[in-house]
């Protein structure tokens, strides 16, 4: 007998997650005050702001990649592990203006509106700049999209011509025409199940080239009827000395020269 482990729950996880944040962010300051004597100044309450900042922004990274997780689109790891890297860099200048304007800082303030306008500015660009790679990436996403879903659909045409193409290699004739035609037809279906196997969509390989060469519906209804029609003439081919065989051969080879043609239309 077997026993299932339980399953975590997403909220639960999430709830945890933030839950975390904001208990750091409560630790900090209040190791914020206790570590500082009286009277704490300015420039104490900005360092334990920022890093309550730097502390509630990881926890938002962090519930934001798990969330994203169940979405159509999803930023890549790539991007995940990016962003964090930007999130770095934000708590890096940011701790250094600080550091700096704290050493150079007039003992009235009187330049410390400036700085927290500054300090904004530096979070500003930096999530402008976390935004334009997820941006980026999930733009890139919604265009492959049509793409993939091609790639997939041919990939299942694949598929259903295998046993087609296995069924055409096992016929049997002795008459050295017939053979030939054969021959010539098993290599032309290889090479008609390599594109479909092989598709990239649409467009030749690249996602620029994808995005100018438009999907063509009906060139795909071309080759998924060619495909099942295909199928639909085996049993006509199984015996090499049926009068219908040359027929079926003449059939055959016209279905085969238009998927042919579907395919070279769609550049696959």
């Amino acid at each position: 007998m077997t026993t299932e482990m339980p399953k975590k729950s997403p909220v639960k996880f999430l709830l945890t997650i933030i839950g975390l944040a904001a208990i750091a962010m409560v630790a900090t300051v209040i190791i914020g005050y206790f570590v500082t004597s009286q009277p704490r100044g300015f420039m104490v309450w900005v360092l334990i702001g920022f890093l309550c900042t730097l502390e509630f922004l990881i926890g938002i990274l962090t519930v934001n990649s798990m969330t994203k997780t169940r979405a159509q689109y999803r930023p890549s790891g790539a991007t995940i592990a990016i962003t964090y890297g930007v999130a770095g860099l934000f708590a890096i200048s940011g701790l250094l203006s600080i550091v700096i304007y704290w050493s150079i800082r007039n003992t009235n303030g009187s330049g410390d509106g400036s700085f927290i306008a500054a300090l904004i500015g530096i979070f500003i660009f930096w999530f402008i700049i976390a935004a334009l790679i997820y941006f980026f990436d999930l733009h890139s996403q919604v265009v492959a999209q049509p793409l993939k879903e091609k790639r997939a659909e041919h990939r299942e045409y694949a598929r259903s011509l295998n046993p087609i193409l296995l069924a055409v290699r096992s016929v049997k004739t002795s008459d050295d025409k017939r053979l030939k035609r054969l021959s010539i037809i098993t290599k032309n279906l290889e090479s008609i199940n390599i594109a479909l196997a092989h598709s990239h969509g649409g467009g030749i390989g690249s996602l620029e080239t994808g995005r100018s060469h438009s999907l063509d519906p009906e060139q795909d209804k071309v080759i998924q009827d060619g495909i099942g029609m295909m199928g639909s003439i085996l049993s006509r081919l199984s015996d090499g000395t049926s009068g219908d065989f040359d027929a079926a051969l003449s059939e055959l080879e016209q279905i085969i020269t238009r998927v042919s043609a579907a395919i070279n239309s769609l550049e696959l």
